[in-house]
């Protein structure tokens, strides 16, 4: 009986070296291999190897097992998030490196492409999903999701020539069929593109492709008020004082505009690296001059958030002027 070969650090007896090598001989670097149902491990640390844990987390949950490395490698082709040059390079190097065990499971390659800076994670899971379309949106790719709010997903996007990032606000297929969903998401995208100032977010374009209709903002690498206080505590008098202070800056230059937001609240307070408070979601905001589009006749039933919303606004939403945001402001301070 010929000697047994190993599986990264945990022996597999009962494998004979001579099969192993007869595979090497043929081809050491095929993804074509199916390896021997004998050389088969019962779980991840029998292969000597490690999931990424959020990889790892994902399939557990969603009661998925090894994925097909030829299946995951013609989706990623196909998904064109890599240049297929490029992918094949990056490929055979790791094919040179990994464990017999690895090539016969997509996630550890999967897991390479991410390390490599190829694919974000949120990429590879749905890949990994067996999903290659809707990482593109016009000239945006698509890099991960932020949140999703009542009306709308956000999502981190990178336009593919100027290299930007951005968040894409993306309304859901099934709200374009209803008029007054889609009316409110365009006069989103009006009201933000009137403004222009330092503490609110700006937007770059409003555009569909398809049924999908999407609104490319700026994006800002932080934290929103809600968070930062459920994470760290109410803030000191100073930081709280300053943080409202910018806020009611940003507000100051729409009520100018004409703009009333109807959303004040602390979710909607973005604070980013520096320090820097951007106003962001108007999604219920109107223009206070402006008649109410027929599509939204039902405007006056629009309440906002009830733990900041002013008493006028749960009456009548639509006659509101820049108090109600006043109001709210100081909800979100006491908050």
């Amino acid at each position: 009986m010929g000697r047994s070969w190993r599986l990264g650090r945990n022996p597999r007896p009962g494998c004979q070296l001579s099969r192993y090598s007869r595979f090497r001989a043929k081809n050491r670097a095929s993804s074509q291999y199916k390896p021997f149902a004998v050389c088969r491990a019962k779980g991840i640390l029998e292969l000597g190897g490690e999931f990424h844990p959020s990889t790892r987390q994902a399939f557990t949950a969603a009661g998925m097992s090894k994925f097909a490395l030829d299946k995951f490698l013609a989706l990623v082709e196909r998904s064109s998030l890599i240049e297929a040059d490029r992918l094949a390079q990056v490929v055979n190097d790791w094919k040179r490196r990994a464990s017999l065990s690895q090539l016969d499971d997509a996630r550890y390659c999967a897991d390479h492409l991410v390390d490599a800076g190829l694919l974000t994670r949120w990429q590879a899971d749905k890949l990994l999903a067996g999903r290659h379309r809707g990482f593109f949106l016009g000239r945006h790719k698509l890099l991960g999701h932020l949140g999703s709010g009542g009306m709308s997903n956000v999502y981190l996007a990178q336009h593919t020539l100027m290299q930007r990032l951005v968040a894409i606000k993306v309304l859901p297929q099934h709200r374009v069929s209803d008029r007054s969903y889609l009316a409110r998401f365009h006069l989103e995208g009006q009201c933000v593109a009137a403004l222009d100032h330092p503490n609110i977010v700006t937007a770059y374009d409003l555009d569909s492709d398809a049924k999908i209709h999407y609104l490319v903002m700026e994006y800002i690498d932080g934290s929103d008020l809600q968070a930062i206080v459920t994470r760290y505590g109410p803030a000191d008098f100073h930081t709280a004082a300053d943080y409202v202070a910018q806020a009611a800056l940003g507000l100051h230059h729409a009520h100018e505009a004409g703009l009333v937001h109807r959303d004040i609240k602390p979710a909607n307070l973005l604070v980013d690296a520096h320090g820097v408070v951007k106003i962001l979601d108007m999604g219920l905001a109107k223009f206070a001059a402006q008649p109410v589009p027929a599509e939204l006749a039902d405007d006056a039933h629009i309440l906002g958030t009830a733990d900041y919303v002013a008493p006028e606004q749960t009456v009548d939403s639509s006659t509101v002027d820049h108090r109600a945001d006043i109001y709210s402001l100081g909800c979100t301070l006491y908050f």
